[in-house]
């Protein structure tokens, strides 16, 4: 199947999604362009693709919201879509086990068949099973967990992907770092790096989340863990106020960046904004070099 019998399968899809929901906050793409590049593409009129597909639908299911995004590589269905759902109404351990559910569901259909669509109707099907799951506590969710057995441990995740590209995960990487309570960034592009800091259960609750996403390569580059003594330690811990994605382009790379986010950053820039967040030590873990200077872990 070549690139532009994907891109018409994609599209018939899209036409087949806007009909289901044809409400103006039900259905929406995350860049309008996506599908004009395409068909011209198609009727070769046009360059090749350079947006990409991702959509967004909102689903009310039995009065619960449910928000699912996906992200749709260029060759789906050859590939597999990413997918992920929220609701505020799920706790951390719900949302868990309905994204590895429609991780499964995804990758259970067969290969080079549409499954954005299917997707929609298992999770109308399914949805009223993960608000009634049991999770052994009503203080389960991010909001005001207190009492878990790394709830006086301070955490810090430095993660490493081969790259991050896609809009709908690095919406939803910023999304369930703040949810969770946790400060730090996510560098996109290639590679890709993300550090997440604040208390040990909401750190490692972000961490099982992310890495069940369609990844090419996803890794802890290291793992700092601090006991804490109260909410004022865990302020004194953290290297970071807020949880950002953060960028360094040079002026040239700037446009091809906004088009496709596949631009290098510039890691000299990325190097002093470790240090100025007095973790420049970790950029040896990262690439295997000593930055200029390279700084001392003032914290543990």
């Amino acid at each position: 199947m070549d690139i532009k019998e994907c891109l018409q399968l994609q599209l018939s899809e899209v036409e087949m999604l806007s009909s289901m929901f044809p409400g103006g906050c039900e259905f929406y793409l995350g860049d309008d362009n996506f599908t004009s590049e395409a068909q011209a593409f198609i009727d070769g009129d046009g360059e090749p693709v350079t947006s990409s597909l991702d959509f967004t639908i909102n689903i009310i299911i039995n009065n619960h919201k449910i928000e699912l995004r996906f992200d749709i590589p260029s060759d789906y269905p050859v590939c597999k879509p990413d997918c992920y759902a929220r609701s505020n109404e799920l706790s951390n351990k719900q949302h868990c086990k309905l994204n590895q559910d429609l991780r499964d569901y995804i990758y259970s259909v067969d290969d080079l068949e549409l499954c954005a669509g299917s997707t929609v109707l298992w999770l109308q099907d399914n949805a009223h099973l993960y608000f009634s799951l049991e999770t052994g506590s009503k203080d389960d969710s991010p909001v005001t967990q207190t009492t878990t057995k790394n709830d006086d441990t301070f955490s810090r995740y430095w993660i490493y992907s081969h790259h991050i590209r896609s809009k709908v995960k690095r919406k939803n990487i910023i999304d369930l770092a703040r949810d969770n309570h946790l400060t730090g960034f996510s560098l996109p592009g290639r590679p890709g790096i993300i550090c997440v800091e604040g208390r040990g259960d909401n750190a490692e609750d972000f961490w099982i989340r992310v890495k069940g996403w369609n990844w090419q390569r996803l890794v802890i580059k290291r793992l700092e863990k601090e006991v804490m003594s109260g909410k004022a330690d865990e302020r004194s811990l953290r290297y970071f106020t807020k949880f950002e994605e953060i960028s360094f382009l040079s002026p040239n790379q700037q446009t091809r960046y906004h088009k496709s986010g596949s631009a290098n950053m510039d890691m000299g820039l990325f190097f002093k904004y470790l240090e100025d967040h007095n973790c420049g030590y970790v950029f040896k873990d990262y690439f295997n070099v000593d930055g200029k200077g390279d700084s001392k872990p003032g914290k543990t």
